[in-house]
């Protein structure tokens, strides 16, 4: 499968990965990453790699760079999607207002008081 790195942890041991089929995120432990002989993965690469359901944790496994741009500045353009989607959260459906009709309907079905 195909991804691009979201996150590379301080010590790079480990990185979440965004997964191309659009499913749960992918994690990246110690022994997936790149060997020490590579450069370590920065945000924004594009990878391959294997993936492995492991109690419902979507791990991957023997990453490889794929030889494509890497994607700059990733993490603020994350960022501001999220912010812009926030703004946007409060168009959503409602239910229809009210009519005299279904108010009336709901007293009969409530019966007296």
């Amino acid at each position: 499968m195909d991804g691009v790195v979201i996150y590379v942890s301080k010590d790079r041991s480990r990185a979440i990965i965004w997964c191309s089929d659009h499913g749960p995120l992918g994690l990246a432990r110690r022994d997936a990453m790149p060997p020490a002989s590579q450069p370590p993965l920065i945000v924004g690469e594009l990878v391959r790699f294997e993936v492995i359901d492991d109690a419902g944790t979507r791990l991957c496994g023997r990453l490889t760079r794929v030889d494509a741009p890497r994607v700059e500045g990733l993490p603020d353009i994350l960022h501001s999607e999220v912010r812009a989607t926030q703004r946007r959260s409060h168009l959503r459906l409602v239910p229809p207002c009210a009519t005299p009709e279904t108010i009336a309907a709901k007293a009969v079905a409530l019966g007296p008081h």
